[in-house]
């Protein structure tokens, strides 16, 4: 469906009285309206809270007594360290597993003490713990077990590992089942009340060796391993609010100083100067795909060995590695995106899709089931053949959790785990028809027998050319890091006219010269990927309105700015009467 300005919703106006305490909440602080009315908006009423949103120090971060289990790990594995007891750190294979094994390796290192490692192939062992390489740390007096982004559901494993006289603590982020495995201590923030439910992997790993510093003799400085739990979290796409805005804030700092090799490589790597500043979309869009293509095509070993690579010469190989992986990475991914959406086109009116070939490549179905469901928008299952059964991942919509629509299908699936968007199973070839049927049944009960419908772009405001100014753009830049619970703002134009109009990229992307006639200002704005589009196929002269985010460009040393189109709609489809305003409620996250 092409874009529309239906599919625009604008905020309700501010009452009389909410338009005066944000014109003071201005003034007070000193940022234009513009961005007061959009905290405002988020739930940040009062000037404390939002020079608190502004400014995250760690200084506000809850303390550490406040994590259900922490303290206890802590103290248990302060007291292995003591006995000389060897510890390893067990990870997953993916960013948030690969930068937690990374913190706590240097947090071990720096203080000369012995750590080993071993994050499983996803080919081989597969997610989380396994016996056979419990056996073989067992065997090299591993004394010591600390999972890390993996473990709350290894209840077999962990009892593996407590029979061979290993000391066993999960750290975790994931859903816990009806039981707990029989660790010695387990650090979960989804094991009771904490400050933030959402805690990456990373982050949990983070505070556990925060407890541990305050437990050994000499507290070091840990705020450098910041740089990975903003990696991490980011990463992993949980809600940047709370206390995982102040960790990726702070962590933020690290990534631009770039003082550590891994990381100063992979910014080579990604084009970037090795102190240039990182948001979240360098995170998510240029350095997190590289880390995470070593798991997806061969082992993590290449991106972990990069994080605690101690030199710049020992880091650039492995970051050009990554890179080479990530371009495979790329051509394998959009073969398999290519070949569902041809399966997708017989089979139109399932709202939930399962597609399935024996040879797609197992490490790239995850990243390819988002890119089907966002161009579908319909949860979307991939599978591919693996040692005689069909093992895949899936990925989900807003409003379908879809480990509960799996949870619908579990007599038909060997194994399956996950998230309300995300999940991995495994399955005999045998139920494949059944389960394809009985998912696309689940989602359909959830959706009432509808088709899922996309969310409509929420705009912040309507913004005329002459207020994007650099301070207003500085203003929208500090409230980075943006991602879920904290969505980077967007604008929607007046009328402005198509002053200019050319293709780039061997005319995959569209470049706009757009003109504010209201204001005689002309901009650029950019539409990516829509160089096929139809509906951007505007010629000069033409009256179009568009939803947009704006940045600050600087080419050879001259300040400039440019807009990233994110919805695009002639001005004949776009009169005020068919902009439907937001309810208040869709503002105010925190009421959710």
């Amino acid at each position: 469906m092409p874009p529309s300005c239906d599919q625009v919703l604008l905020p309700p106006p501010l009452s009389p009285e909410d338009a005066r305490i944000v014109r003071t909440l201005a003034s007070h602080i000193g940022i234009t309206e513009v961005t007061a009315a959009i905290l405002f908006r988020r739930g940040l009423r009062d000037a404390r809270a939002i020079e608190l949103f502004l400014d995250p120090g760690l200084r506000h971060l809850s303390p550490l007594e406040a994590w259900p289990g922490l303290i206890q790990a802590a103290e248990i594995l302060a007291s292995c360290i003591r006995h000389g007891d060897h510890v390893a750190v067990w990870g997953d294979y993916d960013v948030d597993g690969i930068t937690s094994t990374a913190l706590i390796m240097e947090f071990f290192r720096r203080r000369e003490l012995p750590i080993a490692s071993l994050i499983p192939s996803r080919f081989e062992q597969g997610y989380g713990l396994d016996e056979q390489s419990i056996d073989q740390l067992a065997d090299a007096n591993i004394k010591v077990l600390v999972t890390v982004d993996c473990g709350i559901n290894d209840h077999q494993a962990v009892r593996h590992a407590k029979s061979r006289g290993m000391t066993v603590i999960v750290t975790d982020h994931h859903l816990p089942g009806e039981t707990l495995p029989e660790a010695d201590a387990m650090v979960n923030p989804k094991l009771g009340e904490c400050p933030c439910p959402h805690l990456a992997g990373v982050g949990v790993a983070f505070l556990l060796m925060a407890a541990l510093n305050r437990l050994l003799p000499d507290p070091q400085d840990i705020r450098p391993l910041l740089d990975l739990v903003a990696l991490g979290t980011i990463a992993d796409v949980v809600p940047l609010t709370g206390e995982n805005r102040i960790l990726v804030k702070n962590g933020l700092l690290f990534l631009k100083a770039g003082k550590r090799p891994g990381i100063a490589g992979l910014k080579k790597a990604c084009s970037l100067e090795p102190d240039a500043c990182v948001g979240s979309g360098d995170v998510g869009f240029g350095l997190a795909p590289r880390i995470n293509a070593a798991g997806r095509l061969a082992t993590a070993d290449t991106a972990l060995d990069l994080l605690t690579s101690q030199t710049i010469d020992a880091a650039v190989p492995l970051a050009n590695k990554l890179n080479r992986l990530n371009a495979s990475r790329k051509t394998i991914e959009q073969t398999i995106v290519d070949q569902a959406m041809v399966q997708f086109q017989s089979n139109t009116d399932a709202l939930g899709l399962v597609f399935h070939e024996p040879d797609w490549h197992q490490g790239v179905l995850g990243i390819a089931a988002s890119r089907v469901a966002d161009q579908t928008y319909r949860p979307t299952i991939l599978l591919a053949a693996h040692n005689g059964v069909l093992k895949g991942s899936g990925r989900s919509i807003p409003d379908i959790h879809l480990f509960d629509c799996l949870k619908d299908c579990a007599d038909l699936l060997q194994k399956f785990g996950g998230h309300p968007m995300a999940a991995g199973l495994t399955l005999l070839p045998e139920n494949l028809s059944a389960f394809s049927r009985r998912f696309a049944e689940a989602v359909s009960a959830r959706c009432q027998g509808k088709g899922p419908s996309r969310p409509k772009t929420r705009v912040n405001a309507e913004l005329s050319f002459d207020l994007i100014t650099p301070v207003l753009l500085a203003e929208l830049d500090s409230l980075q890091p943006f991602g879920p619970g904290n969505p980077r703002p967007v604008f929607l134009s007046p009328p402005v006219t198509v002053m200019g109009v050319k293709t780039f990229s061997r005319d995959k992307h569209i470049s706009f010269n757009l003109r504010d006639e209201s204001s005689n200002i002309t901009l650029r704005a950019l539409a990516w990927r829509q160089g096929g589009n139809p509906l951007f196929q505007q010629p000069p002269g033409a009256t179009i309105r568009i939803a947009f985010t704006p940045r600050q460009t600087l080419y050879r040393g001259l300040v400039g700015i440019e807009l990233t189109i994110k919805e695009f709609f002639p001005e004949a489809a776009s009169s005020a009467g068919n902009v439907k305003p937001i309810s208040s409620t869709h503002h105010h996250p925190k009421r959710r």
